[in-house]
């Protein structure tokens, strides 16, 4: 027996036909070896014991029948970890018995340009080199790509000159959110990458964060003559989902380049779209309250991310064609905006509210909800009177229109004419809202409405200021105060006032929903402790007051008459059993006061008059006197006198 390894000089020579020299020397002196010679002829083993390199060199025939690449691997033989029979070879009657050697590529050069290890690669008796295991995990970059791979599965083929992938990962994670599996793939030794076969299983794969469903996959063909700063591109056809839209209307074709800017917005990637390079999306709202026709999406490649387009929209509150739109869309929202600035008449499909000019308007997708689509547009003059809002010459007022999954809100503000009522200027604020949801509409009017020529008391600078309101859901109402006030011109010096009304009708209403019988008009108003909790009747109030200053003399005078009939009383009982008698309200007040010089003499007085008809009758005066000398001097009497059926007669 003989045991090489005592002399560092002792080489063990493979002649080998995969060498391009046919030799390759293996030193036995880092070797544990032994090698017995009889008539059988020669049996032996080498191991490396150690973490060590044993061998560095080519490895492959070019040019032999077979053999694809055009150059040879470039490997290093090493043992990758101190375990004993990890890194050997044996041998029986001058044939091999068994081999193993562990180690790595050495960088298979461009277009490819990566390294990997590999392990378990044998020998034939001949000492022809069959092929080695390669998996790695740690990623390796494609440099004519810029993708990476990593291998679970793969096989060395010493004999043909490729590397063999049979179960890889390829990954691009600038735009893709996972890798894309490679169920077959060829890199050959001068680094040509000979064929990739991706898996088209891609569950749960996302382009931008868009879920895409996956026709086909490659790596496009290298191209020598390639100077930058595009390189090669990760090629992906297949569909993109959008939420709220769906599925794109055609396969759409994404080539993502390696790019040589790291810099925002590409970090080394470069993508565009084609074949085709636009494409659709449709889709319907709201039971046809919307209509998204987008015909011309393309990719965003300046901000290399997302997508941008164009297209058309029709709304129910449109009641022109189409109106041209303008979209962003990311993997989370998407913007669709009016772009163009022609008139179109709005409103309800039966009604015409206005006619709009300058029109703008946006609907904000988030996933996939439409979160709410804002209309607006300057009110311009109707043609033909047909608009329920309209302005003239000089006047400018604005209409905006709110949709959202469950409400619809219309607002208007700025001076306008509404169609019936004749030449009255309105600058006002008015709301029309539509909840869906809660299943009522209702709408809110406040404003000053102006008299025009030809309208009696016009000359007399009187003009109106008024707030009105409707529900109709849960419960109905209608309900409004107005304000008439006549200002003091040169035939009336000195002279001034105004009327005041107001009005509530309603049905099932809350108490506290009835804003106009809880505002106090001037000095007077409605008692609300005379008032059940639930409303169903009606309520009407009128408040007129003068007042005078003529030279030392001043003096005025307020009337508020109030009157309403409901169901039911405060008590909860409804209508009287033996006579079919409402639940009436009543009030009534004066107010008069006088003064000479400008205060030093004043007198005032008033008298308010509360009273409830029905089974619960009652009636409940105050009187109040006051007058005041030199400004101090002042005196005060209040009586207040009542009659009901609970007190009788009161005096208090």
């Amino acid at each position: 027996m003989i045991r090489p390894g005592n002399n560092p000089n002792d080489t063990l020579f493979i002649l080998s036909e995969d060498a391009p020299g046919g030799i390759i020397p293996l030193p036995c002196g880092i070797m544990s070896a032994w090698l017995v010679l009889d008539e059988q002829g020669v049996t032996g083993s080498f191991d490396v014991p150690e973490q060590m390199l044993v061998y560095k060199g080519p490895l492959g025939r070019p040019g032999r029948p077979g053999y694809l690449a055009n150059r040879s691997f470039n490997v290093e033989f090493r043992a990758s970890r101190k375990d004993a029979q990890f890194f050997y070879i044996q041998f029986a009657g001058n044939s091999l018995f068994d081999a193993r050697l562990d180690g790595k590529i050495d960088t298979v050069p461009k277009p490819s340009h990566i390294m990997f290890p590999f392990e378990k690669m044998s020998l034939t008796s001949v000492a022809m080199f069959i092929g080695g295991d390669v998996r790695f995990d740690t990623a390796q970059t494609l440099d004519y790509w810029g993708v990476n791979i990593t291998s679970k599965s793969g096989y060395v083929s010493v004999r043909t000159g490729e590397v063999i992938f049979t179960n890889a990962d390829i990954s691009e994670p600038v735009h893709f959110s996972k890798p894309f599996n490679i169920i077959w793939g060829d890199i050959l030794a001068d680094g040509l990458v000979r064929r990739m076969d991706f898996n088209h299983n891609c569950a749960f794969q996302k382009f931008d964060g868009f879920p895409i469903t996956l026709d086909s996959a490659a790596l496009s063909k290298y191209d020598s003559s390639a100077t930058g700063p595009m390189w090669g591109a990760l090629v992906v056809r297949g569909g993109i989902h959008f939420k709220f839209f769906g599925e794109s209307d055609t396969l759409v074709t994404v080539f993502d380049h390696k790019y040589d800017s790291t810099n925002l917005p590409y970090h080394g990637r470069y993508v565009y779209i084609d074949k085709p390079e636009r494409f659709g999306l449709k889709r319907s709202w709201g039971n046809h309250m919307a209509f998204f026709d987008l015909d011309s999406i393309y990719y965003d490649t300046v901000n290399q991310f997302g997508f941008r387009g164009g297209g058309s929209m029709t709304l129910e509150y449109l009641h022109n064609p189409d109106v041209e739109v303008r979209v962003q869309i990311d993997s989370g929202y998407a913007m669709v905006c009016i772009v163009e600035s022609g008139s179109h008449a709005v409103g309800p499909p039966s009604t015409r509210l206005a006619l709009l000019q300058h029109l703008w308007g946006c609907a904000y997708i988030e996933g996939d909800s439409l979160k709410r689509i804002v209309l607006g547009g300057d009110i311009a003059t109707s043609v033909g009177g047909v608009d329920v809002f309209s302005t003239k010459s000089g006047m400018a007022a604005r209409m905006v229109l709110a949709i959202t999954p469950t409400i619809t809100q219309m607002v208007v503000s700025g001076k306008f004419v509404m169609s019936n009522i004749g030449s009255i200027e309105i600058d006002a604020y008015a709301r029309l809202t539509h909840n869906r949801a809660e299943h009522f509409i209702e709408g809110d009017i406040q404003g000053i409405f102006k008299l025009g020529n030809g309208i009696p008391l016009a000359a007399s600078n009187a003009y109106a200021k008024g707030h009105f309101t409707f529900h109709l859901g849960n419960y109905t109402s209608i309900q409004g105060e107005g304000e008439l006030y006549l200002i003091s011109t040169a035939l009336l010096s000195g002279v001034g006032g105004g009327v005041k009304g107001g009005f509530f009708m309603g049905v099932n209403v809350p108490k506290e929903k009835a804003w106009v019988l809880r505002h106090e008009t001037g000095r007077f108003g409605v008692d609300m402790d005379n008032l059940p909790s639930t409303l169903t009747g009606v309520y009407g109030f009128v408040d007129l007051e003068f007042s005078f200053d003529i030279g030392v003399f001043g003096g005025g005078i307020e009337v508020f008459v109030g009157l309403g009939a409901m169901t039911t009383s405060p008590t909860g009982s409804s209508l009287c059993s033996t006579v079919p008698l409402p639940y009436v309200v009543g009030d009534i007040g004066v107010y008069l006061y006088g003064e000479i010089l400008w205060g030093l003499v004043s007198a005032s007085g008033s008298i308010e008059l509360e009273f409830v008809g029905g089974c619960d009758f009652a009636i409940q005066g105050t009187l109040t006197l006051r007058g005041c000398a030199l400004w101090v001097l002042c005196a005060e009497v209040d009586l207040t006198v009542g009659l009901s059926r609970t007190r009788g007669f009161y005096v208090e």
